[in-house]
């Protein structure tokens, strides 16, 4: 049975009613397909991954959103999250009037980024979709992925070949062999 998936304007009725059962200030980062479907991707998600946020203190106006709004998201804390190194410097802030929540995203770049280091084809496409709505800028991905991705987990070969076929897919050929090339003198 596929899992529900949730459209931005689900995420944000959702969050609306978060934001309306908080008692105080609370601030959640969040990353994955919910960051992608806020920045306009159509495709939605099937949950609200968060980033170095204590969910603890928001629990109970979770709770109290999912019963008022019939929206069941799950919204939990990324297991693991690959992104650049200054990526919370760059944060965007979901433009909403909410009062006590704040929700920030990651850059589209690092967002991007924070993707293609896993390489699997869902998360690809993701990135393409996200890449139609939020263009990103090639060098601007390059020199991240160079600068600020040497921590990432996994084989720095695949890793770089990951980027490659995401630059493939986002600008064409033509850029990935050049982009291919840059790496490998980087890299030495």
């Amino acid at each position: 049975m596929p899992l529900e998936r949730f459209s931005a304007d689900d995420l944000r009725r959702f969050l609306t009613a978060v934001d309306a059962h908080l008692t105080c200030s609370a601030t959640i980062v969040v990353l994955g397909g919910s960051a992608i479907a806020l920045y306009g991707v159509a495709a939605g998600t099937i949950d609200i991954d968060t980033w170095e946020t204590n969910l603890r203190p928001l629990q109970p106006a979770i709770d109290r959103a999912r019963a008022e709004t019939g929206l069941a998201i799950p919204v939990v804390p990324a297991g693991v999250a690959d992104v650049p190194y200054h990526a919370r410097d760059r944060l965007q802030k979901e433009p909403t009037p909410w009062t006590n929540l704040h929700v920030f995203m990651l850059e589209p770049h690092d967002l991007a980024l924070s993707k293609a280091v896993r390489g699997n084809e869902h998360d690809l496409a993701a990135i393409e979709q996200l890449h139609r709505v939020a263009p990103l800028d090639l060098d601007t991905l390059v020199t991240r992925y160079l600068d600020e991705m040497g921590h990432a987990i996994g084989d720095p070969v695949r890793l770089d070949t990951n980027l490659v076929l995401l630059i493939e897919r986002l600008y064409g050929e033509v850029e990935a062999d050049r982009i291919e090339k840059r790496i490998r003198i980087r890299r030495g």
